[in-house]
């Protein structure tokens, strides 16, 4: 409980000293009569109620920062947690980026190129086999090229 509402506790714990120290200068600065209990607990509605008003304000200042910032801690908390979730994100979106080129689809691996088919079988179990679609096939008969020429046997 202590450590949960601390700055309320702070509050309470400022005005009891303010109050304190209200009843000492009254006795022992101003000289009233009556001693310390009488100061501690005075008997004039105005010294009542400006120590009950400022002692008031006091333990309202208090709980006032003590909810702040407890809405500053979770709002902290939950940047932290977004940020996470973006790092994550970001770092799964790049993990899975694939340098390659527009033109011969060769893919880059730090500074070197290799083909496409050469990086995914140096990754998987993969094998490949090379035909040509029936959209490439008269591309090649048109150009001259034999199936021979392009490895397709």
């Amino acid at each position: 409980m202590w450590e949960r509402h601390r700055l309320f506790w702070v509050g309470v714990g400022v005005a009891a000293t303010f109050w304190l120290l209200e009843a000492a200068i009254h006795t022992w600065f101003f000289a009233e009569g009556g001693g310390w209990m009488s100061n501690l607990l005075p008997i004039d509605a105005n010294e009542w109620w400006m120590r009950s008003l400022a002692g008031s304000l006091i333990v309202g200042f208090g709980a006032f920062a003590d909810r702040a910032s407890g809405l500053m801690l979770r709002a902290e908390e939950q940047r932290r947690m977004i940020q996470t979730q973006l790092d994550n994100a970001l770092t799964h979106a790049l993990r899975d980026y694939l340098p390659i080129c527009a033109h011969c689809k060769a893919i880059r691996e730090g500074e070197a190129w290799s083909s496409l088919e050469t990086y995914i079988s140096g990754r998987t179990k993969t094998q490949f086999s090379h035909g040509l679609c029936p959209r490439c096939l008269p591309l090649f008969e048109e150009s001259g090229e034999g199936l021979a020429t392009v490895g397709v046997v």
